[in-house]
């Protein structure tokens, strides 16, 4: 959908899956070790009152006190943020949950809490952030996706078709050349157009598991969002608003 080009019913406190391939949050590695082995065992005991929580997925307050518990050592951002595990996922409803749950969790929710309280509401506040960074961002949902399955992308990464790389050369100058706004238009629109068309492959390839193929899609993706930004900039060079 377009709308990724764009960032590259009642909300209650509940369970959510647990993904076990991603890796802790360091800030937590305190809690880690009892809190997984808590979840280990099927129950989550309340720090406060000491209610055995049934641990299905994850759960952010004890049934019977209310309080926050402990971060589990291992989120999935996809089931965190309620928005089903594909690439192509739905920005507006995955926005919806972000700010429902925030509106839970945020710090400001527990400024007359204890301590304990206040810490665990920051730490699950950033982590609902930094999940909603991710998916949010066309890249780095992709990104997470694949290390999910340990196929990881590093920043030097290049596309290795040489056609490829030669059309890009050639969009490029297509940029350097252009002077009016109808020029930037045209360029920007079939940048757009060829995201699109990466970004609906990459969802396809995605979800057939077709891992290596996907990577060398990011990595054409990437070279496609690094086009538009040059199109943007030299726009804002000429007093152009895109």
């Amino acid at each position: 959908m377009l709308h990724n080009l764009k960032h590259l019913s009642v909300f209650r406190i509940g369970f959510f899956g647990a993904n076990a391939d991603q890796r802790s949050n360091p800030l937590r590695k305190s809690m880690a070790f009892r809190t997984i082995a808590s979840y280990a065992s099927g129950l989550l005991k309340c720090w406060r009152c000491g209610n055995e929580n049934a641990a299905v997925g994850i759960q952010f307050k004890c049934t019977k006190c209310q309080s926050l518990l402990e971060l589990p050592g291992d989120v999935d951002h996809f089931q965190l943020l309620r928005v089903d595990k594909r690439f192509d996922i739905d920005v507006k409803a995955l926005t919806n949950q972000f700010r429902q749950l925030q509106s839970v969790l945020h710090p400001d929710k527990f400024s007359n809490s204890s301590e304990k309280e206040k810490h665990l509401s920051a730490e699950w506040s950033s982590l609902v952030n930094k999940a909603y960074k991710i998916l949010l961002s066309p890249i780095q949902r992709a990104e997470y996706m694949l290390k999910a399955h340990n196929v990881q992308i590093s920043e030097d990464n290049t596309a290795t078709n040489t056609k490829f790389l030669m059309e890009m050369m050639a969009r490029n100058e297509e940029v350097d050349e252009a002077e009016t706004e109808m020029d930037l238009i045209k360029l920007l629109t079939a940048v757009h157009k060829d995201c699109q068309i990466c970004i609906d492959q990459l969802e396809i390839l995605l979800t057939s598991n077709k891992l290596t193929e996907a990577k060398d899609q990011l990595i054409i993706l990437r070279y496609l969002l690094s086009l538009e930004n040059s199109i943007k900039e030299k726009g804002n060079r000429l007093g152009i608003n895109l």
